[in-house]
């Protein structure tokens, strides 16, 4: 599989004379103006080419054009009561993954001739619409109780969404807006869930989804596609596909009546085509750059469909219906990739053979209740195929594209072989009634449930505790978060390496001045990761004026800056000596 992105040249090539223009328009109007900026900060972000001989000319065309204009102006204004100026070019350097051969160069841009010194007819500033109210954290959704088991530290990844295609695992409810049997929207589901609430979740309180949400910041739980109730914002911010009974074979969803995986992919094209519609394709392609793209399916495809009925075992052995599994997924993955989508979680299949139903119908062990090796023996074959086939793609198919595996097996593999380390006391029943064949309706609000589910690692027959997911969470989030790390080196490393150049070297300082501490004032002008709250203030989705947004910021504030704290500027603005943080 080879995909390859023909838009990059022509980003870069647009990117450049976006830069120069601006860059133009900003110092001359420095000079115009006789402003007494000493520094000038660029920030700037420059896509490297593959080969050595690519990234020495894309940075050399950037820095000769920087230094062009520069020198233009410059010679334009020579007579000028401008003070000297310094301008400090800080390069953000993404580096493509794809070790496949690199594209031809782009195109050598002539140079165009110094601008004119008349200074451009001044335009009158947009006047803003009147800002909506923000909205209340309260009204949003009620302050979530503590899980049983501690919340991990939250973290700024610099994702801004979660979207989720999958089954039951990651189901938060779309089965309630389906004609199926597969529900779970009633007591005891749910119990320990915010304000008790059985939200269709086949389980006691929260997902992985939800930990995995809550713990980048992005919201405290993800909430079903199918809900009509879910505004905009929400949309934006990430929701789940899956339904519970699904797989990546379209007859185990048509067994149930529920959605596949692949027509959850056209679910997520039909919102695509929503965020365009209403933010713009600019947006829409942003927010699918900056999103993570998780699938969670598998185990309906072997226990519902290929050992419950005959029509795939007739025309595939187990072999070939792996592999057409694991085709049907890089399929989805390949068109999440086509919309925009570059970060994957995929998980695996959990231990089969494992699961408390399964013990139970099996003659062998229905007393014994002992794992079911052959059915395991399949889970490993498959998940060492899928990763294999992750690796695939990963080094020669998605350009630009992070994909994370999340082994499932091993984890609750050893739940179950050492309960005492994680604190269980019984990991081959579940919670729900006798806990040997109960789900969905079986598990209703006149079945008993067991005095302390934190002590069980099942919920009901199928499906693990909020404990278990919280503790399957924290065992797999390390690798998870390799993907999260590089990001946000990379976003704040202009800002990183501009504070280690001042801190180390120190800058040239103009005659009017004798230390960086006479710096009278700070202005920045960016995007997102310098904000420091004006979308607060202009009629856009794109806010973050709510918690979970500056939990860590003074006060707990949530100012409208897109990460848990300060921002980079507002470190600048502290080393200069002016303020504790910027104001919008």
């Amino acid at each position: 599989m080879k995909i390859r992105d023909t838009a990059v040249d022509d980003r870069r090539r647009r990117k450049c004379r976006q830069l120069r223009t601006f860059l133009h328009e900003l110092l001359l109007f420095c000079f115009h103006e006789e402003c007494y900026a000493d520094y000038i900060f660029y920030a700037g972000s420059i896509i490297v080419g593959r080969s050595s001989e690519e990234r020495r000319l894309n940075h050399g065309m950037a820095s000769a054009e920087l230094t062009r204009i520069l020198g233009c102006i410059l010679h334009r204004h020579a007579a000028s009561s401008c003070h000297l100026l310094h301008i400090i070019f800080i390069f953000q350097l993404h580096f493509p993954l794809s070790h496949s051969a690199p594209p031809p160069p782009p195109p050598s841009m002539p140079p165009s001739p110094c601008p004119s010194s008349s200074p451009p007819p001044p335009s009158p500033p947009p006047q803003p619409s009147p800002p909506p109210p923000a909205p209340s954290p309260a009204a949003s959704r009620p302050p979530p109780p503590p899980p049983p088991p501690p919340p991990p530290p939250r973290t700024n990844a610099s994702f801004s969404a979660l979207f989720v295609l999958g089954d039951s695992t990651v189901d938060p409810g779309n089965n309630n807006y389906l004609r199926t049997l597969a529900r779970s929207n009633f007591q005891p589901y749910g119990i320990d869930f915010i304000d008790q609430v059985p939200t269709g979740r086949f389980c006691n309180g929260k997902l992985f989804t939800d930990f995995l949400a809550s713990h980048w910041g992005i919201k405290e739980t993800i909430p079903p596609y199918l809900d009509p109730t879910l505004s905009m914002e929400e949309l934006l911010t990430g929701v789940s596909f899956a339904c519970a009974g699904t797989g990546y074979d379209p007859l185990t969803a048509a067994i149930v009546n529920v959605i596949s995986v692949p027509q959850q992919l056209q679910l997520m094209r039909q919102l695509f085509g929503r965020v365009e519609t209403t933010v713009g394709p600019a947006m829409a392609a942003d927010v699918m750059q900056n999103a993570v793209f998780l699938v969670s399916a598998g185990t309906n495809d072997f226990l519902v469909n290929y050992y419950n009925l005959p029509v795939r075992r007739f025309a595939f052995t187990v072999d070939q219906y792996q592999n057409f599994l694991i085709d049907q997924l890089l399929g989805i993955l390949e068109g999440l990739y086509r919309l925009g989508a570059r970060r994957f979680i995929v998980a695996g299949i959990s231990p089969l053979g494992c699961l408390p139903v399964e013990m139970t119908i099996d003659p062998a062990d229905a007393f014994v209740r002992n794992c079911i090796e052959s059915l395991n023996a399949v889970a490993t074959s498959y998940n060492l195929k899928l990763e294999n086939a992750l690796r695939t793609i990963k080094q020669s198919g998605f350009s630009g594209a992070k994909l994370a595996y999340a082994d499932t097996y091993y984890p609750l593999l050893d739940m179950m072989q050492n309960p005492d380390k994680y604190g269980f006391e019984e990991v081959k029943r579940g919670c729900c009634g006798t806990g040997l064949i109960e789900m969905g309706y079986s598990c209703n609000p006149y079945t008993p449930i067991c005095p302390d589910r934190s002590s069980y690692l099942f919920w009901d027959a199928i499906h693990p505790t909020q404990k278990t997911y919280n503790i399957l969470f924290n065992t797999v989030i390390p690798d998870i978060m390799k993907m999260g790390r590089l990001r946000t080196i990379l976003k704040h490393l202009p800002f990183l390496l501009l504070l280690l150049l001042l801190m180390i070297h120190g800058l040239p300082l103009s005659e009017s001045q004798q230390n960086l501490y006479n710096v009278s004032a700070f202005l920045v002008l960016g995007d997102s990761s310098a904000d420091t709250g004006n979308n607060n203030f202009i009629p856009t989705p794109f806010r973050s004026n709510w918690p979970p947004y500056g939990r860590d910021f003074m006060g707990g504030v949530p100012s409208g800056r897109f990460t848990n704290g300060k921002v980079g500027a507002d470190y600048l603005s502290l080393f200069f000596d002016l303020i504790p943080h910027l104001f919008v």
